[in-house]
């Protein structure tokens, strides 16, 4: 998705905004150094997520129709481009050929979106919401390793295609996102998740394209999260669930474009799998969430302890076929 500027909603006293997700910060200068030697090591992050970059459209992480500022100051970053056989690529229409988020390699001339970077290819912006654009476009390829975060506006990632026209293009690129919080703590949970070690609930669950899904999976499953716990849902990005008659089959950020308000759950991602927090059996904890932004080690710091509920963004889902899969570890 192309996303511009818009009103800011940065909750960042959580890891991930409007779950409650990240504990106490610990001094910057020493947290941004940890930040980089986990980084350099590297152990789990705290979020762990592939986005694509449509060729007709672009895209964003956090990849949302207003995507939040999740990486602050003393942050690292490390945007991998997933290429090579069976990756994906872009079609850029009208005979010009198939690309991969390289480009063609050729400089664009005057006249182009961006001018000098190569003809075809993916550029990346950093951006604050609602502040505007920090810094200055760059090849979104050129950060395939762990990169700090020095500025001091907090910012999201935004995805462009070099092509002057775009509306004929098809497919596009995946990248995958880790992000290494300088605010993080090093809790005995947390530590066990970032050195993958032996979890104390683990799950390999199915989101049905028809049907949804839990954690613990059941019809009506427990509170398996509390206060001070570290999760992670970790989803197959490989898995395609078939959305019914003249729909794509999708993986789990559905189609990247964004619902509208008749939609499940209008301005997420059509077609997506959608996460909730639920108190068994008291309700809802936070707002609906983007399942697949919760790859990585997330801390859990509602004193209301949940379960994970899944749902899958359309319309009508009687003909879907297919399941994405998602691994689930809770450290105690």
């Amino acid at each position: 998705m192309t996303v511009r500027k818009r009103r800011l909603s940065v909750l960042l006293t959580v890891l991930v905004a409007a779950v409650a997700l990240v504990v106490d910060a610990a001094p910057a200068q020493a947290g941004a150094a940890e930040a980089v030697n986990r980084c350099d090591q590297g152990l789990v992050p705290e979020i762990d997520t592939t986005v694509t970059v449509r060729a007709n459209g672009g895209g964003s992480f956090p990849a949302e129709a207003a995507p939040r500022n999740l990486i602050e100051q003393g942050d690292v970053f490390y945007v991998i481009p997933l290429t090579g056989p069976g990756m994906s690529t872009a079609n850029m229409g009208g005979g010009t050929g198939s690309y991969g988020p390289d480009g063609n390699g050729q400089p664009a001339p005057s006249g182009w979106p961006f001018p000098g970077f190569a003809q075809y290819s993916s550029v990346l912006r950093f951006n604050n919401n609602p502040a505007g654009w920090v810094g200055n476009p760059a090849a979104a390829t050129g950060f395939n390793r762990c990169v700090r975060w020095f500025d001091s506006f907090p910012m999201r990632l935004l995805f462009y295609v070099n092509d002057t026209y775009q509306a004929d293009n098809s497919g596009g690129w995946d990248f995958r996102i880790l992000v290494y919080k300088a605010s993080a703590v090093a809790t005995t949970a947390m530590d066990n998740c970032w050195h993958a070690r032996a979890p104390q609930a683990a799950e390999t669950i199915f989101i049905q394209g028809n049907g949804g899904g839990s954690f613990p999976s059941g019809g009506n499953p427990p509170n398996a999260i509390a206060a001070g716990n570290v999760f992670s849902v970790s989803a197959s990005y490989w898995d395609k669930v078939g959305m019914g008659w003249g729909a794509p089959s999708v993986g789990p950020y559905g189609d990247s474009i964004p619902a509208p308000g008749n939609w499940p759950f209008p301005q997420m991602l059509q077609y997506s799998a959608i996460q909730r927090f639920n108190n068994n059996p008291g309700g809802w904890v936070g707002n609906p969430e983007q399942a697949a932004l919760f790859g990585g080690c997330h801390v859990w710091t509602s004193s209301l302890p949940v379960r994970l509920l899944f749902y899958v963004n359309d319309t009508y889902t009687g003909d879907n076929s297919g399941a994405w899969r998602f691994d689930v570890r809770v450290y105690r």
